[in-house]
């Protein structure tokens, strides 16, 4: 975590990155690595195994392979498609008294030099 002047952020960036290519994305329901390269790495520390792809048989059969991870992640980008439509159909929300809500603080002063996620709202607050 970053400390409250924000100047060490550099030294925390391969770890931001390695989270960030290793989390599962909500749309995708799977990790960049594995949407882009239909494959999770693997951590360790061991010589690397050889390819097996050194014939054509083996290559066709990878490629085939390779169908099934394209199709789930098409599927789950059309399904997040279809809920972001139904949902975010730009309605203003409708809070109910004694409903929970979070209350942003982009009009609000600080002295952080920037936001982090975890300052841009404020709250809950019950609404009355």
């Amino acid at each position: 975590m970053s400390n409250d002047e924000q100047d060490n952020w550099a030294e925390l960036l391969p770890c931001a990155e390695f989270a960030y290519l290793h989390s599962v994305h909500a749309l995708t329901r799977m990790t960049l690595l594995c949407a882009k390269y239909h494959q999770n790495p693997e951590m360790q520390f061991k010589p690397p195994k050889p390819s097996h792809l050194n014939s054509k048989k083996h290559a066709d059969a990878t490629l085939k392979g390779l169908a099934e991870p394209n199709r789930t992640l098409c599927e789950n980008i059309q399904d997040g498609q279809r809920q972001q439509t139904k949902y975010g159909g730009g309605k203003e929300p409708m809070f109910g008294i004694c409903d929970k809500v979070w209350h942003p603080t982009r009009h609000f002063l600080t002295t952080r030099p920037s936001k982090t996620p975890e300052y841009k709202h404020v709250g809950l607050y019950t609404v009355s």
